[in-house]
């Protein structure tokens, strides 16, 4: 996940990042994005608002879609993260859940 910096710039828009506001941004990991379009988004912070507003944001969503092993959607207009089975910390979780209702 990328590392937040005080007088970070958003990596769309260029305008500093409140690493206060911390509800307001969207932030990815290191994955090696290849494509030239969203490389800038690879390990980098960003602005909730710009990402969802932005003109590739559908474009960048299937890509990281297809192309990372985190998977992103897009709900109400806003790019989340959507928990995948297949990650091991999401499936050590629901192992636990699951364990934690079988001792009930």
């Amino acid at each position: 996940m990328a590392l937040l910096d005080d007088g970070m710039q958003c990596v769309i828009c260029g305008k500093i990042i409140p690493c206060v506001d911390t509800e307001k941004l969207f932030c990815t990991t290191f994955h090696g994005i290849r494509d030239p379009r969203f490389k800038h988004l690879d390990d980098a912070a960003m602005h909730q608002s710009c990402l969802d507003e932005w003109g590739l944001r559908d474009a960048f969503v299937s890509y990281y879609n297809e192309k990372c092993e985190n998977e992103l959607q897009v709900v109400n207009g806003s790019v989340v993260y959507r928990q995948n089975p297949k990650c091991p910390v999401f499936r050590r979780i629901l192992n636990r859940l699951t364990f934690n209702r079988a001792d009930r």
